[in-house]
Order: C-alpha cells, then sequence, then structure tokens
C-alpha cells in the first residue's frame, strides 16, 4: 500500500516540478485596427506669419530648432490624418483658440479694448504652448475640429477596402487663431485628400504598434506543448490520487 501511495505522489510532483522549472511566456493582446481611405495633407500659408513664427519640415529635428515658434504638420509616411504641431522656443507663451473668438480678436486697427480682449483669450484659449519650453503641442484631427466645427470628418477608419474607382473628398480650408504676446496670428491651412494605396485595416498591431502577421497567434494562453504536457499529467495524478482515496474509503466501510 505504501507503494501504491508513492507511485500515485510522483505522478503528482513530477509534473508540477517540469511546469515550475518552464519559463511562462507573456501573453500578448493582438487587435486587428481600422484605416482610412485617404490620406490627408495639410497646407499652411506662411504668407502673413510674424517674424517669429517658422514653418519647418518633419525631417527636422525639435532640438535643432532656432529660438521663435515652429510649426510642422503631419508626416504622410506615418499618419494618414491632419495634424498641426507646435514648438514653442519663445519667451512669450502661445495660446490656441477656437475660430469661434476670431471676430472678437481680428481688427484692422486695435481699439482701446484691445487688451481686454486679448486677456479674455488666454481665459478662453483651447490650448497653452508654453514659452521656452521645447515641448511639442499636436494639434489632431480632433482638436483641428474642435477648433474649427466647420470641419468634417470625411475620412473616418474603417475595415473595408476603398472601392477601386473611389474619388477623394474635396479640400477643406479653415484657419489657426493664436495669441503670442499682444499680437493676434490667424495662420489658413488647406487640407487635401488623395487616395490611400497602402490601405491595410487587415492587419494585426501589438500594444507596442508593430505589425504583426494577420493570422492571430495560435497559442494565446502564453503557455508551451510541454508545459501544457505537464499540466496534463499533473490532473492525471490527482484523478489517481483521489480514485485511491475513495477506493480505500469504500474498503473500510
Amino acid at each position: 500500500m505504501q507503494r501504491l501511495w508513492r507511485k500515485t505522489m510522483i505522478c503528482i510532483l513530477l509534473p508540477c516540478g517540469l511546469l515550475a522549472g518552464m519559463p511562462v511566456q507573456p501573453v500578448t493582446a493582438y487587435e486587428p485596427v481600422p484605416d482610412n481611405w485617404f490620406i490627408e495633407t495639410v497646407t499652411l500659408d506662411d504668407a502673413g506669419l510674424p517674424s517669429d513664427f517658422h514653418i519647418y519640415t518633419s525631417e527636422t529635428s525639435p532640438e535643432q530648432l532656432s529660438e521663435g515658434v515652429w510649426l510642422t504638420t503631419n508626416n504622410l509616411n506615418t499618419s494618414r490624418r491632419a495634424m498641426i504641431t507646435l514648438i514653442n522656443r519663445s519667451k512669450a507663451p502661445v495660446y490656441v483658440l477656437s475660430l469661434e473668438y476670431c471676430d472678437r480678436l481680428v481688427m484692422a486697427t486695435p481699439d482701446e479694448n484691445y487688451a481686454a480682449r486679448l486677456k479674455m483669450a488666454h481665459e478662453v484659449a483651447s490650448y497653452l504652448v508654453r514659452p521656452g519650453s521645447g515641448e511639442m503641442v499636436a494639434l489632431v484631427w480632433e482638436a483641428l475640429m474642435d477648433l474649427d466645427h466647420a470641419l468634417l470628418d470625411v475620412n473616418q477608419a474603417t475595415f473595408n477596402a476603398p472601392p477601386a474607382d473611389i474619388t477623394p473628398p474635396e479640400a477643406q480650408h479653415s484657419e489657426l487663431l493664436m495669441v503670442y504676446g499682444e499680437q493676434v496670428v490667424l495662420i489658413p491651412f488647406t487640407i487635401t485628400y488623395t487616395v490611400n494605396q497602402n490601405f491595410k485595416a487587415d492587419e494585426y498591431v501589438s500594444p507596442s504598434g508593430a505589425p504583426e502577421p494577420t493570422a492571430a497567434p495560435e497559442n494565446k494562453s502564453g503557455l508551451k506543448a510541454g508545459q501544457k504536457t505537464a499540466l496534463i499529467a499533473s490532473g492525471v495524478g490527482w484523478a489517481a490520487l483521489i480514485a485511491w482515496l475513495v477506493w480505500r474509503w469504500r474498503k473500510r466501510h
């Protein structure tokens, strides 16, 4: 009887030891992400920019920028959606406002209430770009629509591929309203659309953003084949122990 007991315990402990010695792979969630039918290009009109304002390309490192307020648009190689990014390396803050305040601020000749209007602009500004911080404030598509309610989202993400004969939407025009020091700055911009020739809504993307194969990983539990075998063997051992205990109880009674 003791020999049977020892064999049963070996059936239980040996698989558990094998399982404990095997490293467990971390479980990674994979989800399909939609894509956009069109690529949005933002063009800033720099005709009336103040001397402290500059436009730079996405290839330029922000650390290389000199003093001033710098603006750039979305990198078409990495972003489908319209975006305007501001970097403030000047000594004055930049306030970004909704266009609903445009008529109250933009005046051909500032009147005696100009200072009061600027103070009001500071209080109602939607975004603040702090001076000298070098931080990047990105006005993504949702932020641009919040600043200009006339903008329409005609490029929502979808899982369905675009039709072969699809026509891009008409360009949209807007303005970026800002207060810089004692100045009101109004920068017109245009959003144009081109067909996304690299539509990839069927890809799986990991939380890190790296594209993964379209087929979801088969082993979602994170266990290797050896670990699964050890679990099964351990279960068999426990079943044998329970059966033996039941047999012993019935024999005694």
